[in-house]
């Protein structure tokens, strides 16, 4: 999906990771904990192009050997709890993302497409929406 030479450049740690999406959006953040080692993370806050009464979340990590035990469905929840001054949320994934099928089991509709240049790709990505209120 993502170039590999970008990922190799990218690959500093989960917690490097936490503080570039600190650095980029100042977004408050849900860290998962697991036998005091982090094993996952979700970003959020006010949508970033700005539209009106709607939060994001703009990432969500898990590692690998810790997806399908409910942590990204609890990191998730937790996030949306903390967005219900929005009327929506945004979660934004790579269309060719093996997991997509997640952000649709917990309720999200895509609203739209665009694409994001990821080193020196172009990659198509979706705009899953989730009603928050109503």
């Amino acid at each position: 999906m993502i170039d590999q030479d970008f990922l190799e450049s990218r690959l500093d740690g989960i917690d490097a990771a936490i503080k570039r999406q600190k650095d980029n959006f100042n977004p408050s953040a849900y860290v998962a904990i697991c036998d005091n080692k982090i094993v996952g993370y979700a970003a959020y806050g006010k949508e970033r192009s700005g539209k009106d009464k709607t939060g994001e979340i703009y990432a969500i990590y898990i590692l690998d050997h810790m997806q399908c035990k409910g942590i990204g469905s609890m990191l998730v929840h937790h996030c949306k709890a903390s967005l219900m001054e929005y009327d929506y949320m945004h979660i934004w994934a790579l269309k060719d993302n093996p997991n997509k099928s997640f952000y649709e089991k917990i309720g999200g509709n895509i609203v739209a497409r665009k694409y994001l240049e990821i080193g020196s790709q172009s990659l198509e990505t979706e705009c899953f929406e989730y009603k928050l209120k109503g």
